[in-house]
C-alpha cells in the first residue's frame, strides 16, 4: 500500500476504548437502570454515549477493510482459511463458549461437566456474551474477502463510488426514513432483508475507499474540510439532543447518522493522527482486549457490584473506561505469552 497507515493505529485505540464505553454504558442500562442512583439526567447522558459509541464496529471495520483490500496485500484462500478465519473461529470457540459457560455456572451456582456440551451449542446458536457477535459477523465477511478484493482490484473509482452509494441508500437511508418516518418506500422489502448485514460490507468496502481516495490532490477543497467537520460536531450533538429532547432518532449500525459520523472521523483521523503508531504490544493486544474486556466489565458489576454510578455517574466513567482498558491490556499481554493463545487465537 503506497499511502501511509500510521493513522490507523489511533483509530484502532479509539475504536477500542469506545467498544469499551459501550458496553460499560450498556451494562448500566441492563442491570442498574432502577438504581436510586440513576437519575434522569445519568440515564440520558448514559443513552446518549451508548448511541455515539456505535461508531466503534464500523471504525473496526472500515480499517479492517484498508488492510485486507489492498491490492499488494496478497490474501490466498489457503491463507484466507488457514490464518484469518482459523483465528476468529477458535477465538470463538475458545472465548465463546467459555463465556457462555461462566453464564450457565452463574446462574446454576454450581459446575457439571455436562456445562462444558451446553455452552458449546450456545455457542454455536449465537448465544454467548453479547460482544461476541462481532465475531460471527466478521467471519462472514472474511468468507467474501476474494470477492471484495476482486471487485476493488478491477472496479474504477466511479464503479467503486456507485456501488457505495447504492449499499448507503439501500442499508442506511431507507431504513432510516422507515424507522424514523414510518415511510415504506417500494424499496423497503429488499432494503429489509439486505440492510442488517449489507452495511457491514458498506464499512469494509468504504475503509479502503477513503483511504485510497479521499485525500487526492485538488480532489478535497477547504470549504468541503469546514462543511464536513460541522456536520460531524452536528451529528454528535444531535445525538445527544435526540435523549435529552426525546426526538425519537433511530440509532443503530445502520442509521444514518451512525453511517456518516464514523465515516467523517475515519476521513478526517489521517490528518488528526498522522503517522503516530502505537506501541507494538498495544497495537497486536487490540484483538485481545476486545475479546475480554466484558469479564472485567461483568466481575466488576456481577460480582464486585462496583459501577461509575458510585460517583454520580460522571466522574467515575472515564477512571472506569480507561482502567478497565488497561486492566484488559495487560491481562491480554500476560495471557499471549502462552504460545498457542498468541499464535492461533490472540
Amino acid at each position: 500500500m503506497n499511502k501511509k497507515t500510521g493513522y490507523l493505529d489511533g483509530l484502532r485505540l479509539l475504536a477500542m476504548l469506545t467498544v469499551v464505553l459501550i458496553h460499560t454504558v450498556s451494562g448500566v442500562l441492563t442491570g442498574y437502570i432502577d438504581s436510586p442512583m440513576m437519575g434522569t439526567g445519568q440515564l440520558y447522558f448514559y443513552n446518549s454515549l451508548k448511541d455515539l459509541c456505535t461508531i466503534g464496529v464500523p471504525i473496526f471495520l472500515m480499517i479492517s477493510g484498508t488492510l485486507f483490500l489492498n491490492p499488494e496485500k496478497i490474501i490466498t484462500i489457503k491463507s484466507l482459511l488457514g490464518k484469518y478465519l482459523r483465528r476468529l473461529v477458535l477465538a470463538l470457540l475458545f472465548f465463546g463458549t467459555g463465556y457462555a459457560l461462566l453464564e450457565i455456572v452463574f446462574n446454576s451456582r454450581s459446575f457439571e461437566l455436562r456445562f462444558l456440551w451446553m455452552a458449546f451449542k450456545e455457542m454455536l446458536l449465537g448465544n454467548s456474551w453479547g460482544h461476541m457477535w462481532y465475531l460471527y459477523m466478521l467471519i462472514f465477511i472474511y468468507l467474501f474477502i476474494p470477492v471484495f478484493k476482486a471487485f476493488v482490484n478491477a472496479a474504477s473509482k466511479q464503479t467503486y463510488f456507485y456501488v457505495l452509494t447504492v449499499l448507503f441508500i439501500i442499508c442506511a437511508v431507507i431504513p432510516f426514513i422507515r424507522e424514523n418516518l414510518g415511510f415504506y418506500l417500494f424499496l423497503s422489502i429488499p432494503a429489509v432483508q439486505i440492510s442488517e448485514f449489507g452495511i457491514y460490507i458498506f464499512y469494509f468496502l468504504a475503509g479502503y475507499y477513503i483511504h485510497q481516495y479521499f485525500f487526492e490532490k485538488d480532489t478535497i477543497k477547504k470549504p468541503l474540510y469546514i462543511v464536513t467537520i460541522l456536520l460531524g460536531v452536528s451529528l454528535a450533538v444531535l445525538i445527544f439532543a435526540n435523549q435529552y429532547m426525546n426526538l425519537g432518532i433511530y440509532v443503530s449500525y445502520n442509521s444514518v447518522i451512525t453511517v456518516m459520523l464514523s465515516l467523517i472521523i475515519f476521513a478526517y483521523a489521517k490528518l488528526v493522527f498522522g503517522e503516530c503508531r502505537l506501541s507494538g504490544k498495544i497495537r497486536e493486544n487490540i484483538f485481545g482486549v476486545y475479546l475480554i474486556h466484558t469479564f472485567f466489565i461483568n466481575l466488576l458489576y456481577k460480582v464486585c457490584n462496583i459501577t461509575p454510578l458510585m460517583l454520580g455517574g460522571y466522574v467515575l466513567l472515564p477512571v472506569f473506561v480507561v482502567g478497565v482498558f488497561l486492566v484488559t491490556l495487560m491481562t491480554v499481554w500476560v495471557i499471549r505469552r502462552i504460545p498457542p493463545l498468541r499464535k492461533y487465537i490472540l
